[in-house]
Formats: C-alpha cells, sequence, structure tokens
C-alpha cells in the first residue's frame, strides 16, 4: 500500500490552457441614419461585440439582397454614407471588425436590411405614334418602359388626350387613363369622326413625373369599307417616323398621307431621314369611308456623313517633315459619327499611286510598319475618336505620335504627299459603305497650294498643287525610294 503520510510525494497540478483570441464581431447590425435615391448613411453601431480587442480597423461590407457580388469599404468614423447606389433597391449591410496579431478579422455581423428612395423618372415614354386609326377610335403604342427610365419599381403611366366635339373650342373633351403594368399599347374610344385628337404620356413616380410632347391623331371619316364600292376610288397610305438612331431626327414625326389611284400598285417615298423607322399604314377608301389598314414599319438605312470641305483653305503650316492642315467634323446621316482617320499617301506616278475609288476608298486601317512591309504607298496616320473633333481643329501630319494605335511619322523632305480625311459610321454591327462617305484634301511637302480646293463632283475634291522649290532634306533624312 502507497502511504499517503506527510512525507509522502504529491503529484504536480497541470498548467492552465493559453487563451486563444477570438475575432471581434458586432453584436447588433449598424443603425440607418438617412436614405436617398442613390446613397444610405449608416451608423457602425460596434459599441458591443463578441470576441476579443483591441479593434483595429472597421469595414462596411454591403451587396444587393440577393446579389452575387459584395464590395467591403474600410471606414474611420462611426458614420459612413454608401453612394452610387440603384434607385429603390434593398441592400444588406454588414460590419467588419478586426484586431491585431492572432484572431484577426472577425465574421460579419448582423446586417442591415435596408432599401433606397426612388429617383425622379429619367423622362417621359417615347415613341408615341398610331397603330391603328378608325373613324371612331384610335389605337395608339409607345416603347416599353424599363428601370432604367422608371427609375423605381413603382410607377405609373397615364395617357391623356382632349379633342373638341366642334367647329367652337369651348366645348373641350379631356381625359386621362392610367395604364396597367407593361402595357404599352391602348385604345381611345367613342372619338368623333374626322377630329384632331392630342395625346400625350405622363411617367410618374413617387419622387416626380415627367409628362411627354403632344402629339396630335387624325381621326377617320365616317364609314365602312366595301369591296363593291371599289370602283374610281383610291387607296391613302400614311406614314410616320416612330424611332431614329439619329439625335437630330424628331419622333415621332408628323404624320402624313398621300392618296393613289386604284391602278396604281407602288409608290416612291423621298426625303426620309436616313436610319429612320417609320410606321406606314394603306387603306382603302371608298364613297362610303376608310377600309381595315394595312400596317407595317420599314426603317430606313444609315447614309454617308458628309464634310464640307467647299471653302478648303490651304495648309495652316509646313515645315521639313510636317504639313499642319485644317480638319473639320462631318455630319452624321442617320447615324453617329464612328470614329474619324487621317491617311497618309506618298504621292507617285499616276501608274504607281494608288487611285482611291468611289467605291472603296481606304476601307482596311494599315499602320506605317504594315503599308512598309507591304509595299504600299498609303498609311493610316492617325485614327480619332468622333468626341475629339466638336469643331474645326489644326491637325500636324508628321508629328511622331500615336494616335489609337497608329503612328504618324516624320514625313521626308524630298517626297510629296496627299492627305486624305475620313469618316465612318456604324448602327447595330453595320457600317456604311466607306466609298460613299470619304473626302480628301491634300498638298506637296515643300510647296503652297494654289488656292482652296475644287470640288470635281459632291464627293472627292482635287488638290490644286502649286510650284515650290523643295525643301532641303537633313543629314539624317533616309535616301529616296
Amino acid at each position: 500500500m502507497r502511504s499517503c503520510g506527510p512525507g509522502s510525494q504529491q503529484r504536480p497540478s497541470a498548467p492552465p490552457l493559453p487563451h486563444l483570441a477570438e475575432p471581434p464581431t458586432p453584436i447588433a447590425p449598424p443603425q440607418l441614419l438617412r436614405a436617398g435615391p442613390t446613397y444610405l448613411i449608416i451608423q457602425l453601431n460596434t459599441n458591443s461585440i463578441i470576441g476579443d480587442g483591441p479593434i483595429v480597423r472597421k469595414e462596411i461590407e454591403y451587396r444587393m439582397a440577393r446579389g452575387p457580388w459584395a464590395e467591403v469599404h474600410a471606414v474611420s468614423l462611426q458614420t459612413y454614407k454608401l453612394w452610387h447606389l440603384d434607385p429603390d433597391t434593398e441592400y444588406e449591410i454588414s460590419v467588419l471588425l478586426t484586431r491585431p496579431g492572432d484572431g484577426g478579422t472577425g465574421r460579419p455581423g448582423p446586417p442591415l436590411v435596408s432599401r433606397t428612395k426612388c429617383a425622379e423618372p429619367m423622362r417621359a415614354p417615347k415613341g408615341l405614334a398610331f397603330a391603328e386609326i378608325q373613324a371612331r377610335q384610335l389605337t395608339v403604342q409607345w416603347e416599353p418602359l424599363g428601370y432604367n427610365v422608371t427609375r423605381c419599381h413603382t410607377y405609373t403611366v397615364s395617357l391623356c388626350y382632349h379633342y373638341t366635339l366642334g367647329s367652337s373650342h369651348n366645348q373641350t373633351i379631356r381625359e386621362c387613363v392610367k395604364m396597367e403594368r407593361g402595357v404599352s399599347r391602348y385604345t381611345i374610344k367613342n372619338l368623333l369622326p374626322y377630329r384632331n385628337v392630342h395625346v400625350r404620356l405622363v411617367l410618374a413616380n413617387p419622387e416626380g413625373r415627367k409628362e411627354g410632347k403632344e402629339v396630335t391623331f387624325q381621326t377617320d371619316e365616317d364609314g365602312a369599307f366595301r369591296h363593291s364600292s371599289l370602283l374610281s376610288e383610291t387607296c391613302t397610305i400614311s406614314y410616320q417616323s416612330i424611332e431614329s438612331s439619329d439625335p437630330a431626327v424628331n419622333v415621332p414625326g408628323p404624320r402624313r398621307t398621300i392618296s393613289k389611284l386604284r391602278n396604281e400598285t407602288y409608290h416612291v417615298f423621298s426625303n426620309l431621314h436616313p436610319g429612320t423607322t417609320y410606321l406606314f399604314s394603306v387603306r382603302a377608301r371608298t364613297g362610303k369611308g376608310f377600309g381595315q389598314a394595312a400596317l407595317t414599319e420599314i426603317t430606313t438605312n444609315i447614309s454617308a456623313p458628309s464634310f464640307d470641305y467647299a471653302d478648303m483653305p490651304s495648309p495652316l503650316g509646313e515645315s521639313e517633315n510636317t504639313i499642319t492642315v485644317l480638319l473639320r467634323p462631318a455630319q452624321g446621316r442617320g447615324a453617329p459619327i464612328s470614329v474619324y482617320q487621317v491617311v497618309v499617301e506618298e504621292e507617285r506616278p499616276r501608274r504607281l499611286r494608288r487611285e482611291p475609288a468611289g467605291q472603296d476608298c481606304f476601307p482596311v486601317p494599315l499602320t506605317f510598319d504594315a503599308a512598309l512591309a507591304r509595299g504600299l504607298v498609303h498609311y493610316f496616320g492617325a485614327e480619332l475618336a468622333a468626341s475629339s473633333l466638336p469643331e474645326a481643329m489644326p491637325f500636324t501630319v508628321g508629328d511622331n505620335q500615336t494616335y489609337r494605335g497608329f503612328w504618324n511619322p516624320p514625313l521626308e523632305p524630298r517626297k510629296a504627299y496627299l492627305i486624305y480625311f475620313q469618316a465612318t459610321s456604324h448602327l447595330k454591327g453595320v457600317r456604311d459603305r466607306p466609298g460613299s462617305w470619304w473626302g480628301w484634301l491634300g498638298a506637296r511637302l515643300g510647296t503652297v497650294c494654289s488656292g482652296p480646293l475644287q470640288k470635281t463632283d459632291p464627293l472627292r475634291p482635287r488638290p490644286l498643287i502649286g510650284a515650290h522649290p523643295p525643301v532641303a532634306p537633313p543629314p539624317w533624312a533616309p535616301p529616296p525610294l
């Protein structure tokens, strides 16, 4: 037996386990102080935490509710303003706390779920046009609305119209009808025949409203269409622009109507806007009135941008290796200008020169090095964004700069050059044919133009070259080819 007396030895007790630092986490969610259409102001609310301190860094983590992404921002104060948020959108906001050493950053605290306010609508609905016109009713349509226009998930679209009952303008019928959600077409009934009906659309949400321009439609004359009465009568074609890629075109445009005899089978429409969608309505008309309309939408092609070089001045300046010319912006027709290009061509005998034809111009962008490798006499010295040429501005050919990937190398003093300036338009992946939009200007290096460019046709000006001895080349200039 083991003795338990005073002289016996006791086993030493085990040392206490070390304390493991627990990363800090807020107990309560942040508090909302203020909400706006594109911002939320919150208080971090980090007075009570779970875990160990001291806290050396505070961060805000936020995401759209049920959204796939999250962002984290460092915070130095107890209040923070989240910017650039979407209107009328729910966000989840949490606080992250970090301690030094072991433990690091804790789990996000409980989230604050809050929604931004609605913003004022961006604009009124566009594209108001007729879909069908009869004697006593009018069907109109407009563009479907998206969140990017309404700026709020709670909104109303109202169609307001008015017309007079008789020749006296004292008796006027006015009415506004609220549309159901997602509706972009409506029929106004119980109208009078052959009356002007003035229609506009109003988009409203809790933060404001936008009223569209008033569009005037005319109801038909009263009567019914009968095949038996189609004798020596006419067909009526009505058309109206409803959409355009050219911002200079007002849509919807005025409604125009033409009449054709019953033995006529086609009509050529002129003076239409390029890149514009028109709604056509074709109906037979007899002494009894109009029949049912046949509707179709047709979009015109974009046209060539146009240059104004009727009074092209002489070059603005010349040096041994450069020539400065005046570039003028082109006018887009049916689509905005996409890009400008400056093309430099070494003037050779006509059998060697690359003479740009009216059908192909310079359609393929070619850098100086690529042209040199292929033995070509022309290259693209610059490509300019359309926004970089809001008005006429000088440009120096040969300034040894690079413009959107195209090197503009110094010119050789003992050679003559032609300088071309061309523009292109793109619309939904379709580019206008190069031959229909190019214009060019030119002068010999080391010479003075004898006067402004004279046009041989509307699209192709011809440079006039005056006699002047060439400038002596510098010692570093390469020998002529």
